[in-house]
């Protein structure tokens, strides 16, 4: 954009080209981790004594660049979005009432059938962002909440799916329940390291209904992802009994042991597997029917 004073990083999802990008233009390029410096960049070794100190000269750095800042080379693409944003699962039961058990009421009569989590990257063997809210729009159609982490996040708000007026895009019993709460049918569930509050959730639900995780009506996906460290966070989310699907395969092909596992040899030691995909309507219907026999398993409706 040229909009941009200055980029600081620590050790995840940073592209090393980042450093001969960031001096084509004024911006500094600085790193805070002395596990992943960049040839080129600035380099601040971030304490926890000096931080203060320290961030105040990073902000310092950023605001002596504006006078560098080339206006002919400004140029940010669209118009920007309002989200609604920062969901923990503090906040949804404060939201309601100190008590998970409208949620489970609400499962429980089929105006919210399931849950999905979507997390991970964008991909270039996908068009941007495009599995990313396709299958978000797909599953809040068939009353499933959908619940976002990382770079869905982005994807998901500039398609207007973060806002309460998103629920018109929703199926009656999900747009319903978000309609009178004020909140969006995709929530913004933190970074991509905060995946675990989403396991959480799942295990105070589990809790609640004294269920295994793995007999609940959920699922995870990571349609566009790209880094190990997504394809290794799908493994904890099957581990842990979470149905996982995935828009590209893992670099496990070439073992059949390996990839009958992952596929199909983890649902009797977990009670969940992973399912590749990448058709956003075809992975849709595979999250829904998992979500529809693990709402029957519960006695519930479909």
């Amino acid at each position: 954009t040229g909009a941009v004073e200055a980029v600081v990083v620590d050790y995840q999802c940073i592209m090393p080209s980042m450093v001969q990008i960031s001096g084509c233009y004024h911006t500094k390029f600085i790193t805070t981790a002395n596990k992943a410096r960049f040839t080129g960049a600035i380099h601040f070794d971030i304490q926890p004594a000096t931080a203060l100190a320290q961030a105040k000269e990073i902000i310092a750095l950023a605001v002596d660049g504006y006078a560098e800042r080339d206006r002919s080379r400004v140029n940010i693409p669209g118009k920007p979005v309002d989200i609604m944003t920062g969901f923990c699962n503090e906040s949804v039961v404060k939201a309601l009432g100190g008590t998970l058990e409208p949620l489970i009421a609400a499962i429980k009569s089929g105006d919210i059938r399931g849950a999905v989590g979507i997390v991970g990257c964008n991909n270039p063997k996908f068009q941007h962002d495009s599995m990313n809210v396709a299958l978000a729009q797909e599953l809040i159609k068939k009353d499933i909440l959908v619940l976002v982490t990382g770079c869905c996040t982005t994807a998901a708000g500039k398609a207007g799916l973060m806002v309460p007026s998103a629920i018109e895009m929703a199926g009656p019993g999900l747009r319903k329940v978000c309609g009178s709460l004020g909140i969006p049918p995709v929530l913004h569930y933190g970074s991509c390291v905060d995946n675990s509050r989403i396991i959480h959730l799942c295990a105070l639900l589990a809790n609640a209904l004294g269920v295994d995780i793995s007999d609940l009506p959920v699922g995870a996906s990571s349609p566009e992802w790209y880094s190990e460290k997504a394809a290794a966070i799908g493994m904890y989310a099957v581990a842990s009994g979470i149905y996982t699907h995935l828009g590209h395969p893992p670099h496990i092909l070439g073992s059949k042991v390996v990839t009958d596992l992952a596929l199909h040899g983890f649902e009797d030691l977990v009670g969940a597997s992973f399912v590749i995909e990448p058709d956003p309507v075809k992975a849709a219907e595979l999250l829904d029917t998992r979500i529809r026999t693990k709402r029957l398993a519960l006695g519930l409706s479909a």
